[in-house]
């Protein structure tokens, strides 16, 4: 069974502005992917063509006395070509 890479989309205002204005998807990611493995496997599971990709590291919070952990991730911006789109919206790797 494969794990999930993609940990989930993000819907947040800014997100869905930047979509409409420049088709570009946002995305949290687990694994510690770099950009070319990004462009790889979203390539090949969607047949689509990346225009940009960038790429934020998001360090874990360090809280003192918590008994939940914090997990660092990746935030992702997927710029496509014009023409492209995925299927509902959504990107699952």
């Amino acid at each position: 069974m494969k794990k999930k890479v993609v940990l989930e989309n993000i819907q947040t205002e800014k997100s869905s502005l930047i979509f409409l204005k420049n088709n570009t998807y946002s995305f949290y990611l687990l694994e510690n992917l770099n950009k070319i493995e990004i462009s790889k496997k979203v390539s090949q599971k969607y047949s689509v063509k990346i225009k940009k990709i960038n790429v934020l590291n998001l360090k874990k919070s360090k809280k003192r006395g918590s008994r939940f952990k914090s997990y660092s991730f990746k935030k992702v911006y997927l710029t496509l070509e014009n023409g492209f789109s995925f299927p509902n919206n959504e990107v699952v790797l």
